[in-house]
């Protein structure tokens, strides 16, 4: 009969096992001298910790071994807000789900009292609540801490772009952009119009500006531009978006593809050339960039994604090792990944129509 796990020790399962409550404490708490265990001895723990219904205790643990096995990730919900939270959420999943699948609890730190969410964050860490902190860049870039910049502590960063020692995992915007050029050059497009925001609004937007212009360049094809404020809201985007490109049809004709800056501007140009009669792709093809909305649009939108699954994934196994490591950041070399953008080829392009 399976005793109440409340009340199994590990002394009753090295009873039931005839082995020694260190070697038990050895094989239900993984560490270096695990290995000089026997398997068929393992085995026997294990299954009697199983028939016993043991329950280890996680302070207890968590004293053991020094591990918290969790690993924390900042995020105040009002920079999550600020940021859209909306489109972040792929690259937080993959965080949660990597973190989860290695045996670990994930911890949101946020804001508390006097201490801003990264603060919040370190505090958790020196506490040894968690074992590694992942951290946005925009959530560090709104709250950051000169000591974190030089620190030994196991914390990655993702998509941040100013000056740190620490991990970072970033996109590289160009690699889809030039992909996107290229696709358009292969169906015969010569004429492309670039949608974006002014190139000095954010890093983001002068690396996919050049990287387009450029590709046009090299591939021998035209461009022009239609500049675009960038409201706050996703519908305001493409409210502004429609508007500019319409007014820009008005003046300008002959171009036969659209490469934008993101996909609400995308969702912009879709409704503008539907209001000017134009048919995507029939008579224009439209390339987003993101891939949040564009799966659902209609038709379904070829873009660049963002890769932001890949770049919570990557991150997650980053803090991972450093958790795992018993000398945290000591003699580990900082690292910069750069997590290539892709084009996601769908229904938005097709072969170039001739415009006059």
């Amino acid at each position: 009969m399976t005793r109440k796990s409340s009340k199994v020790t590990i002394e009753d399962v090295a009873r039931r096992a005839k082995v020694s409550p260190g070697t038990v404490s050895k094989v239900l708490n993984p560490s270096s001298e695990s290995g000089r265990i026997s398997e068929a001895c393992s085995q026997a723990v294990r299954k009697a910790a199983l028939q016993l219904g043991y329950q280890p205790n996680y302070h207890a643990r968590s004293l053991l071994t020094g591990k918290a096995r969790a690993i924390g990730v900042v995020l105040n919900q009002g920079d999550a807000e600020e940021n859209g939270a909306p489109f972040w959420a792929p690259m937080f999943n993959a965080i949660d789900t990597t973190i989860r699948a290695s045996g670990r609890h994930v911890v949101i730190v946020g804001a508390v009292d006097d201490l801003t969410d990264v603060a919040n964050g370190l505090r958790f860490l020196n506490e040894h609540r968690v074992d590694a902190l992942v951290i946005p860049g925009f959530v560090f870039a709104a709250h950051p801490i000169s000591a974190t910049m030089d620190s030994a502590l196991p914390i990655v960063l993702t998509e941040f772009h100013g000056p740190t020692s620490l991990p970072v995992v970033n996109l590289d915007d160009a690699v889809g952009v030039v992909e996107a050029v290229t696709h358009l050059a292969q169906l015969g497009h010569r004429r492309l119009l670039w949608m974006g925001p002014p190139p000095e609004l954010h890093r983001s937007c002068a690396v996919r500006r050049d990287a387009f212009l450029k590709a046009v360049q090299n591939l021998g094809l035209e461009s022009t531009e239609l500049c675009l404020v960038r409201p706050r809201t996703d519908q305001e985007q493409v409210a502004a978006a429609r508007a500019s490109l319409l007014n820009f049809i008005a003046e300008h004709s002959g171009f036969t593809a659209v490469v934008c800056y993101e996909e609400t501007a995308a969702l912009g140009a879709y409704a503008a050339l539907a209001n000017a009669g134009l048919r995507v792709p029939e008579d224009v093809s439209v390339i987003g960039f993101d891939d949040i909305y564009a799966p659902v649009a209609w038709p379904p939108m070829t873009a660049i994604s963002h890769q932001l699954q890949k770049i919570g994934r990557v991150a997650a196994l980053r803090a991972i090792e450093l958790a795992s490591s018993d000398t945290a950041r000591a003699g580990f070399q900082q690292q910069i990944e750069q997590i290539p953008s892709q084009l996601m080829i769908r229904q938005s392009t097709a072969t170039a129509a001739l415009r006059g």
